[in-house]
C-alpha cells in the first residue's frame, strides 16, 4: 500500500515513483513543473530520464509549457536576471543554496532547456504507443497496430475498479465519484 506524505520543497524526492493526486485547481501542474525543475537542477537528473504522464493532450501541452516556463524562470532567477517578489518553497530552497550549487544548477537547467524536445511528457495513450513502438517485437504486438475506438466495457470496468478502490481506502469520504461521473 502506498502511503501519502507531505513533501517539503527543500528536500529531494528520493528514489522511486512519485504520484500527485489532487482535485482540479489545487496546483498539481505547478508542483510537477517545480519538481521536474528541481530534479534537473539540484539532483542532476537528465530531463530525458524523467517521465511525466497525464490524461489529456491539452493537459500534456500545458504541462510541457509549464515545465519549460518554470525551468526558464528558475534559470533567470539563478543568473540574477529576475527575482520573484514571493518565491515559493522550491525557489527559496534554490536561492538558499551556496554559490557553487546555484552555478551548477544554472548550467544543468541551461543544458536541459536546449534539449527540451527530449522531455518525456506524455498522455497515457501517447506513452503506451511509444512503449509499444519500442518494445512491440518483444511484446508480440503487430507493428501496424492502430489505436481503435474506446472500449466502453473496459472503460466502465476500470472506472468501477477506481470507485471501489477509493471507497475501500476511505469509506467515509463524500468525494468518491460515481462510475457515471468518471465516464463523462
Amino acid at each position: 500500500m502506498t502511503t501519502a506524505v507531505d513533501h517539503n520543497p527543500g528536500e529531494p524526492l528520493g528514489p522511486g515513483r512519485t504520484i500527485i493526486e489532487a482535485s482540479a485547481g489545487t496546483g498539481k501542474t505547478y508542483a510537477i513543473a517545480a519538481e521536474v525543475t528541481n530534479l534537473v537542477a539540484l539532483e542532476d537528473l537528465e530531463l530525458a530520464k524523467i517521465l511525466v504522464v497525464t490524461f489529456t493532450r491539452a493537459a500534456t501541452a500545458e504541462l510541457r509549457a509549464r515545465v519549460r516556463g518554470r525551468m526558464l524562470e528558475t534559470l533567470r532567477v539563478l543568473e540574477g536576471d529576475e527575482y520573484p517578489t514571493d518565491p515559493d518553497g522550491y525557489l527559496q530552497a534554490m536561492l538558499a543554496a551556496d554559490v557553487e550549487t546555484k552555478d551548477l544548477a544554472a548550467r544543468r537547467l541551461s543544458r536541459a532547456l536546449t534539449q527540451f524536445d527530449d522531455a518525456q511528457i506524455f498522455t497515457i495513450h501517447g506513452f503506451a504507443m511509444r512503449l509499444l513502438a519500442h518494445l512491440g517485437f518483444r511484446s508480440r504486438v503487430s507493428p501496424d497496430l492502430e489505436p481503435g475506438d474506446i472500449d466502453r466495457r473496459l472503460l466502465t470496468q476500470v472506472a468501477g475498479d477506481l470507485v471501489v478502490g477509493r471507497f475501500a481506502r476511505n469509506p467515509e469520504s463524500e468525494e468518491i465519484p460515481t462510475i457515471h461521473a468518471l465516464l463523462q
